[in-house]
């Protein structure tokens, strides 16, 4: 396996070829890192872009090393957030054999087949944040490019996804990628880690010119990544 050293740390990489037009750097939970490329990308240029990224690799080593992700049950009274508020889930027996979620009164009423399905259970509300979620969230991203009055944007992607460690992400191809859990959390913490991505779209770190833009574009930035920090991905 490839390796480069940084700072007296080793980096080990694995590199994928795909059918694709970026190069992809992608940190797990395991600490893998992994690379995924264009055919015929050279060895030396995938190196090259593992020692720029090196120090935002590192640094995703360390913060996943200390996520623990509380247990969270999914069992009738527990309770779930939405939009940062709390709601009991009542499991109720499906009629016929397709399981599904929505918010009622006051409670997340969840149909399954078989009400001892844990799996089924959790996959039936993931799939209600999943469409709640998107829905949200293709209202809320032109609402927060409206916070750079104006300024000129380059092109961008976005999409949603349930993944470990961090709350959004955006690559060097300009692809934004939002955790589905956002949609438990209070729409102005939602709001910043849109604006937070956005910015990246001009500045790929977190130096001062970076927190500069942040800041501009969204003054109050520090206390909503105060609030932010209270909660954990689970």
């Amino acid at each position: 396996m490839p390796r480069i050293e940084y700072n007296g740390k080793t980096i080990s990489y694995e590199v994928i070829f795909t059918q694709r037009k970026t190069v992809e750097i992608r940190v797990y939970p395991d600490n893998r890192v992994v690379v995924k490329a264009p055919p015929h990308t050279s060895q030396a240029y995938i190196r090259g872009l593992i020692s720029q990224r090196a120090e935002w690799i590192l640094k995703n080593h360390t913060h996943l090393a200390t996520y623990a992700p509380p247990s969270v049950k999914y069992i009738a009274g527990e309770k779930h957030q939405y939009l940062g508020e709390s709601y009991p889930i009542d499991i109720r027996q499906a009629p016929g054999k397709h399981a599904s979620a929505r918010l009622e009164d006051g409670r997340f009423i969840i149909l399954v087949p078989d009400m001892n399905n844990i799996k089924r259970i959790k996959r039936a509300l993931d799939r209600w944040y999943r469409q709640q979620a998107y829905t949200l969230f293709a209202e809320m991203i032109p609402q927060a490019v409206q916070r750079f009055n104006g300024m000129p944007l380059p092109e961008f992607e976005w999409d949603t996804r349930i993944f470990n460690g961090r709350w959004g992400s955006c690559g060097h191809d300009r692809k934004i990628m939002l955790n589905v859990y956002l949609i438990r959390l209070d729409k102005s913490l939602i709001e910043y880690v849109i604006v937070h991505e956005l910015c990246h779209l001009f500045e790929m770190n977190h130096s001062p010119k970076y927190y500069a833009l942040l800041e501009k574009v969204m003054p109050d930035y520090k206390a909503r990544r105060k609030a932010l920090k209270g909660y954990r991905l689970r």
